[in-house]
């Protein structure tokens, strides 16, 4: 949900904005304020997503208030609504790097229009990271993505300054854009509801966040090859049911009724690896969520994925983390609650089983 401060000196168009914010889903006015000062001292301590700001207001002006929010909450789109299209107003909105500068009277479609804008163009907490993932779907490269996440999660963690509530709104953006992004291909497609659920507690280290962030990108360049190739849902869907087995490419073509060698080439055209790399790099992930997580062994984890020898697991998680096991162990940052249930909900949906 965003979250939007209406700042304006009248009352009734206060109300206004209220009730047309009101009807565009995903929106909602969390604070509604009459002067600058009091708008500014919002966004100090607790940031929204969207300030729809008018110039004059009392004391502090609307322009003077946009700049100190800019330099207090750099992540905060502004938009300015103004009775008077000035252009020196309008020269010195442009200056601050404000997003619209909207004349009054300002009609629901106005609105409606700078709010869905704000969906497809998120404010600049993570405009950064956003480019990296949409860079990634865009060359549809998922061992891109395996290696390039950890620098994205550490960076968003970082940007959300210790605010569970800050992170949840930033992953749930970055959610909503992979998911926009596939609206070329499916235009109804609006919801998250594909997606891991993000709970702040388990999304606390650089490591879930990056759990969490692969089985997004994952999951969009498999919408975006489906999309393509219609017969990949079946390919997808034996994989996603069969891939804490021993499996291989063979198995593959033969329960989903497919030549091999177009399968390759597809793989390789949509996620830029070859089909046993596509299983190495997803058992991976699931091997990183055990080890996160519980307090498996790597013979376990491997016996859980369907390496049927753990020397062989070993061999193949140390090529592509870099890295052995009791490393990757060594540098978790994440304390474990085995009795969480968000926790359990969230590792369902990772894959992982829930036997501790």
């Amino acid at each position: 949900m965003y979250r939007v401060l209406l700042a304006d000196g009248d009352p009734l168009m206060r109300e206004a904005l209220s009730t047309m914010i009101a009807k565009v889903e995903n929106f909602q006015v969390t604070y509604s304020v009459g002067d600058g000062a009091r708008a500014v001292e919002i966004c100090r301590q607790d940031p929204v997503d969207l300030v729809l700001m008018e110039v004059l207001l009392p004391g502090l002006s609307g322009l003077e208030a946009a700049g100190r929010i800019m330099a207090a909450s750099p992540e905060t789109a502004i938009a300015i609504i103004s009775s008077y299209l000035d252009f020196g107003f309008a020269r010195e909105a442009m200056k601050l790097n404000i997003r619209e500068y909207l004349a009054k009277p300002v009609s629901f479609q106005v609105i409606r229009d700078l709010l869905l804008n704000h969906k497809k163009v998120p404010g600049a907490l993570v405009n950064k990271q956003l480019e990296d993932l949409m860079e990634i779907v865009k060359d549809r490269d998922l061992k891109r993505a395996y290696y390039e996440l950890k620098p994205v999660a550490a960076s968003i963690r970082v940007l959300a300054g210790g605010k569970p509530e800050r992170l949840r709104e930033m992953l749930n953006q970055v959610g909503r854009s992979l998911i926009d992004s596939l609206d070329a291909f499916e235009p109804e497609r609006t919801g998250l509801a594909d997606l891991p659920p993000i709970n702040p507690a388990l999304l606390s280290s650089d490591q879930s966040i990056e759990l969490w962030l692969f089985k997004a990108l994952d999951y969009v360049l498999w919408q975006n090859g489906l999309q393509r190739h219609p017969f990949l849902e079946k390919v997808y869907l034996f994989i996603e049911s069969r891939l804490q087995e021993n499996i291989g490419l063979n198995d593959i073509v033969e329960n989903c009724a497919v030549s091999q060698a177009h399968l390759s080439r597809i793989f390789r055209k949509q996620f830029k690896v070859s089909v046993m790399e596509y299983l190495h790099l997803k058992k991976l992930n699931l091997a990183k969520a055990y080890f996160t997580f519980t307090d498996h062994s790597a013979s376990e984890v491997a016996f859980r994925l369907g390496y049927n020898e753990r020397g062989y697991f070993s061999k193949v998680f140390k090529k592509y983390e870099r890295g052995t096991v009791r490393e990757y162990k060594q540098q978790l940052d994440i304390d474990r609650n085995e009795t969480n249930p968000d926790l359990e909900i969230f590792l369902s949906s990772l894959g992982v089983e829930q036997e501790y």
